[in-house]
């Protein structure tokens, strides 16, 4: 009788709290992708996202430090005239999280020089 007290007391407790989490992985895809999608026509990129990533071992790249503040963080593929390169997307305000949608974005790699004679050589 003690156990099941204990395992309904346990669950009970534990609930509001699993579902708070599968709450934030949900909606914050429905409040981030639109926002993301806006920047990206804005820009003129195309956007692929990483369906594949590793839901335990997220890649957070230079925002691992902000992703404990309530905020989303995307690695994407973004394409632009044929040139394809990885960007790093922080959704949400540091304090507010995800209920301001602020983006931050930085690359992965600097962006490569147009190929040709260096402006200056010669």
């Amino acid at each position: 009788m003690i156990a099941i007290v204990a395992t309904a007391l346990f669950f009970t407790a534990t609930l509001p709290f699993a579902a708070m989490i599968a709450l934030r992985i949900f909606a914050s895809d429905a409040v981030c992708r639109p926002v993301i999608e806006a920047w990206a026509k804005q820009e003129g990129f195309s956007v692929e996202y990483d369906e594949d990533a590793d839901p335990l071992f997220p890649d957070y790249g230079p925002f691992f430090v902000s992703a404990l503040h309530g905020q989303k963080i995307y690695r994407l593929a973004v394409s632009r005239n044929g040139e394809k390169r990885i960007v790093y997307v922080r959704c949400g305000h540091w304090l507010l999280g995800l209920l301001r949608p602020k983006l931050t974005v930085r690359w992965k790699e600097p962006p490569q020089p147009a190929s040709g004679p260096a402006a200056g050589c010669g």
